[in-house]
């Protein structure tokens, strides 16, 4: 299998999302010392310190939690379809996708979650539990969205494979393929509407998805030069 990924982008990417939580947190920390003086006057001030710190330092964790912090999801990703041929490519952060894995079988659109807990699928809805505490065990709570956000990854994938392949008279079939990244994570999602598994049994998902629109390696070739990516053997 072949990974296809801009590090130099990644890496910005990274920095961006560290930097934003330093940032974020200096603004809130400056807020909490003007709130020491009790100035009436310095409320306004205040309340933007800590709007804007939070905001702040909320989107830079999740940037530094998706591409600074190590393993990265794109690397526990190209572990767990390590052993793939070569005439399958893992596509990074292009094709309107966070993941996308395409082959001589099909496509998939990959998303991957970065959660610790029990994850279940219950009552038409995926939840997550975490791990027995100190104080007995957390509460389980509902992990939203995630079909939703499959829907939409599929459909822009596929809309991306339609403009790079215009000539193919066939509809272009994408497969959702979640996959929790965390070790410390269990999945017991089988009776769920899409496949939902952990990252040590992503590849074995992968070959079971019912999969159309497969791909030569030429086609595949062809697609990762169109998105910047020379030099492929």
């Amino acid at each position: 299998m072949r990974k296809l990924i801009h590090e130099k982008k990644v890496q910005r990417k990274g920095n961006l999302g560290k930097y934003s939580m330093m940032g974020g947190l200096a603004l809130l920390v400056i807020g909490f010392f003007i709130s020491l003086q009790r100035d009436v006057n310095s409320i306004s001030t205040l309340i933007i310190l800590a709007s804007v710190g939070t905001l702040v330092t909320q989107a830079g964790s999740v940037l530094f939690a998706k591409y600074g912090q190590k393993p990265r999801p794109d690397e526990i990703l190209a572990e767990s379809f390590k052993g793939l041929s070569n005439s399958h490519f893992l596509f990074h952060d292009v094709l309107n996708t966070d993941h996308a894995l395409l082959g001589p079988s099909g496509a998939a659109a990959v998303l991957a979650y970065q959660i610790d807990g029990d994850i279940t699928y219950t009552d038409g809805m995926f939840y997550v539990q975490g791990k027995r505490g100190l104080f007995g065990r957390p509460r389980k709570k509902k992990l939203r969205n995630v079909e939703k956000t499959a829907t939409r990854e599929v459909r822009d994938l596929a809309r991306a494979l339609h403009a790079a392949f215009p000539d193919r008279e066939e509809e272009m079939v994408v497969q959702p393929l979640v996959v929790f990244v965390n070790e410390d994570v269990t999945v017991d999602a089988e009776n769920a509407p899409i496949t939902a598994v952990h990252a040590n049994k992503a590849k074995n998902a992968f070959k079971r998805l019912p999969m159309q629109s497969g791909f030569s390696i030429q086609e595949l070739t062809y697609l990762a030069s169109s998105r910047g990516f020379k030099d492929l053997e």
